[in-house]
């Protein structure tokens, strides 16, 4: 008599070796396709899936309008700076400005003061 591992005695006491060829290429094909389905769950459900890119998407485009407001208010304001330079002074700028900040005015003058939203 031979020595035989467990192994062989388990898996061809009762089979024949067509059958564990099978059984090996079932268990392959079956292990694949549980792979294969996790890596498709979470392509549609998973923190990176097909929805979660739209929702990046559209808090893409609500950051890109931000930005185009903040960059709007930054040439104004950049604006009304270069014209308080002191090489390009705006004489009514800096009217405005002196009035503003010192509360003066005229007699003749009307004043009309809005408040800041």
């Amino acid at each position: 008599m031979g020595t035989y591992s467990f192994a062989r005695v388990v898996t061809g006491f009762f089979m024949h070796k067509s059958q564990r060829s099978l059984i090996f290429d079932l268990s392959v094909f079956f292990g694949s396709i549980a792979v294969l389905s996790y890596f498709v769950w979470y392509g549609f459900y998973g923190p990176r899936s097909f929805d979660h890119a739209k929702v990046v998407k559209r808090l893409v485009q609500e950051q890109q309008k931000i930005t185009a407001n903040l960059e709007s208010r930054k040439k104004s304001l950049n604006a009304r700076v270069a014209l308080l330079r002191p090489n390009s002074i705006d004489p009514d700028m800096l009217d405005e400005q002196a009035r503003k900040r010192l509360e003066f005015a005229n007699k003749a003058d009307i004043l009309i003061v809005k408040q800041p939203k």
